[in-house]
Parts: C-alpha cells; sequence; structure tokens
C-alpha cells in the first residue's frame, strides 16, 4: 500500500468512528460500570461482605477485568464459532481429492472440531497468563509453537498438498496432543474452569447463530434473542467475579487477597478473638479483602472480619511477590 494512501484511509476511520455516535460510548461505558458493579460485589458476597455503593471507581476496574475476560473469549473461541463453518467448506475445497471417499469427510469434520476445542484452550490460556500469572500455560504454548512449526512446514513445503492424508492426520494428531498437555498439568484447575466457562459461551453463541441464519429475523426473535444475551452477561458477570476476579493481580485491577499485619487500637484489640491476634507487639496477620472509607475488611483464619479504619494504628503490606513462570515450570518438573 502507498503511504498516500494512509491519510484518506486515517480520515474514513475517524468518520466511522463519527458515524457509530456518542450513544454508543455512553453505553459502553455504562456496561463497563454494571458489570463492574457485578463483578466486584459477587466477588464480595462469597466473602460475606455486603459494602453495595452505587458510586464506586472500583468498578470500572472490575468492569475492565470483565472486558478483558470477554476479548480473550472472543480471540479464539468465539471466532471459531462464527468463522467455523466458513473454514469447515474452505478445508472441504482444498481437500476435493478425498471427497469421494466416505471417511476422509467425517475426518476433516473431526479435524474441525479438535480445532475449535483447541482455540477454546487458546482463549483460556491467554486470560490465564495474562491475567492470572498461571504458570502451567507455558507448556502448552511451547506444544502450540512445535504444532504451528509442524503445520507451516507442511504448507510452505507443499506436502500437504502432495500428501493430504498423511497431513491432514498429522495435524489433527497435532492439536489433540496440545489440547491433551492443556488438560495434563497438575496446576490448571483454575484454566479447567476458565475452559468450561469458554466451553459454555461457544455452545451458547452456536445456538444465537444457528438461530439467526435459519429462521427469518423478525422483532420478536430480536427482542428475545437480546433478553436471553443479557441474562447470559448477567451471568458471566456475576460468575466472573465469584471464580476468577478474586484471583487476578491488584496490579491489573484485580482484587487478590494482598497478606497485611495491622497493628490496631487497645479498644479495637479488646474485640478481637486472642486465637486471631498474634504474640509479638498485638499484631493482626491475615489478608485483605476489600476497603472503603470508613471500614477494612479482612481474612482471618478463614474468618472475615470487619474493622473500623479509625481503629487501625499501622498497616505493614507484604509486596506480592513477582511470578517466575520458568521458575515455577521447572521446578515441579525436577521434583
Amino acid at each position: 500500500m502507498s503511504s498516500k494512501l494512509y491519510p484518506s484511509l486515517f480520515i474514513r476511520q475517524l468518520s466511522d468512528f463519527k458515524e457509530i455516535g456518542l450513544s454508543f460510548y455512553a453505553l459502553f461505558i455504562g456496561f463497563i460500570y454494571v458489570s463492574g458493579f457485578l463483578v466486584l460485589n459477587s466477588h464480595l458476597a462469597k466473602s460475606g461482605i455486603l459494602d453495595i455503593e452505587f458510586v464506586n471507581a472500583r468498578y470500572f476496574l472490575a468492569g475492565a477485568n470483565f472486558i478483558f475476560y470477554l476479548t480473550c473469549f472472543y480471540l479464539f473461541a468465539a471466532r471459531s464459532i462464527i468463522n467455523g463453518s466458513t473454514w469447515f467448506r474452505e478445508s472441504l475445497e482444498d481437500k476435493r481429492e478425498l471427497l469421494p471417499s466416505r471417511i476422509w469427510p467425517k475426518v476433516i469434520f473431526l479435524h474441525s472440531l479438535v480445532k475449535t476445542v483447541l482455540f477454546c484452550c487458546l482463549s483460556a490460556a491467554l486470560f490465564g497468563s495474562l491475567a492470572v500469572g498461571a504458570s502451567g500455560t507455558f507448556l502448552f504454548y511451547s506444544a502450540l509453537a512445535l504444532v504451528l512449526l509442524i503445520s507451516f512446514t507442511l504448507q510452505i513445503t507443499g506436502a500437504d498438498a502432495r500428501f493430504p492424508r498423511s497431513s491432514e492426520i498429522a495435524e489433527s494428531m497435532l492439536k489433540t496432543f496440545a489440547i491433551y498437555i492443556f488438560f495434563s498439568r497438575s496446576d490448571t484447575d483454575m484454566m479447567i474452569i476458565v475452559f468450561t466457562h469458554y466451553l459454555g459461551g461457544m455452545f451458547y453463541l452456536n445456538i444465537v447463530l444457528h438461530v439467526t441464519s435459519k429462521n427469518k429475523t423478525t422483532w420478536d426473535q430480536m427482542l428475545f434473542t437480546g433478553l436471553y444475551s443479557t441474562v447470559f452477561i448477567i451471568g458471566a458477570a456475576v460468575s466472573f467475579g465469584t471464580q476468577f476476579y478474586g484471583q487476578v493481580s491488584l496490579k491489573l485491577g484485580g482484587a487478590k487477597p494482598q497478606t497485611v499485619r495491622i497493628g490496631l487500637s487497645d479498644d479495637a484489640l479488646k474485640k478481637i478473638p486472642t486465637e486471631l491476634v498474634t504474640t509479638d507487639r498485638q499484631l493482626v496477620e491475615g489478608k485483605l479483602i476489600h476497603q472503603n472509607s470508613s471500614h477494612l475488611y479482612f481474612s482471618l483464619k478463614e474468618s472475615t472480619v470487619r474493622i473500623r479504619a479509625s481503629d487501625v494504628v499501622s498497616l505493614i503490606l507484604k509486596p506480592e511477590p513477582e511470578k517466575n513462570i520458568w521458575g515455577d515450570w521447572i521446578k515441579p518438573q525436577s521434583k
């Protein structure tokens, strides 16, 4: 593309944004705020905390985390559903010499299913590695790199065209191997839960696309699809807040509990059970879950304690340890 075309392309993009209108951006900001309200309060409710505020800047951070969660879902899992039928038709067209056989079209279809599952694993791994810092994704990415390397080699050498049966089987087996690596890691319990949630989203998206493509579009259908989608998004936000938001690092605007040591006033110490107080200098040690202008909420030995901010004399924060992906992955292998 000539450099002279860039200014006109940029101007066209600006005009497209202007045509969208301010109402879209207002709705988008409102969506972030409302979803953040659901995410944060569902996360706090898990610890028995009821601290509902209708004006809270933290809702934007929680909503932004939820948007990132949905973005990871869209980049791979959702696109595999949206473009799945097109990719399947293209695969049949590329290997049309195999179509007269009864078996090979089924093999190609199974390959497309494996590819869809792999894309769901990719979405889950992307969210886990970036938002939570899951070290278990390292081996999966290594296996995926091997899959891409071999597939690319088959394409540039023309081996996939000369040996379509062998290349089809090889790519299917390699992708199945990458999926096996994703599920075989012992420290990927959270990743499997993310995968399950994304898989449910893929099923719902597939149903919506099937209904809208097969039936005539009517206002009644659009209304009910919008209502179903709203309920689905609300459920996804509550589920994200309950299961995932508490594991996202504070550096990314998450709500991962932070280890602290609290020095309290004498009056407050008398109201705290003695088994929750350390012997040295009458400090309370636990995890900071939430705080507002009037109170702080701590998790102390599987109990949630609310302390008035005015009773806190000192607050010693323990820095969150840096993630060492290489070390976290190598140590389990050396045992």
